[in-house]
């Protein structure tokens, strides 16, 4: 009778140390998935202020070039700049649209010979609207 005893000892702690091994498993995952899901949040945001800094300093470009074109008349600098805001990845339709518009007025201008004034306060408003756009969407990842 004792051996019976010693035998469904054993087998409860061999079924005790099955579960106890698979408990831990499940939880090894579900902490391996939260690190993932952590990390990959992460990412989005450093991608996103990194966009918003490629964004601003492009913007400072332009607003720089706008300092050497009322001095020198230099157009090279102005249209460079616009082409690097353009570009962006943080770079939205309305910006694009408005850096495409000045663009062209420019490019006109410098092939008759008229120096033309540069508007920036279109650029400007459509670039402060792509940063706020940034910033939500950056808000909204670090939030999730």
């Amino acid at each position: 009778m004792e051996s019976w005893i010693a035998v469904i000892v054993a087998v409860i702690a061999a079924a005790a140390s099955f579960v106890a091994a698979l408990l831990a498993s499940r939880q090894a995952l579900r902490a391996r998935k939260s690190a993932e899901q952590l990390d990959s949040r992460a990412h989005r945001i450093a991608r996103i202020d990194r966009q918003s800094e490629e964004l601003r300093e492009a913007y400072l470009r332009f607003a720089t070039s706008l300092g050497s074109y009322a001095q020198d008349g230099h157009l090279g600098q102005v249209r460079a700049a616009l082409e690097v805001l353009a570009a962006c990845s943080g770079s939205t339709e309305a910006l694009r649209g408005q850096v495409i518009g000045q663009a062209k007025l420019l490019s006109m201008s410098g092939s008759q010979g008229v120096r033309v004034g540069v508007e920036p306060s279109m650029i400007r408003e459509a670039y402060m609207e792509a940063q706020e756009l940034l910033a939500d969407k950056r808000q909204a990842e670090a939030t999730d």
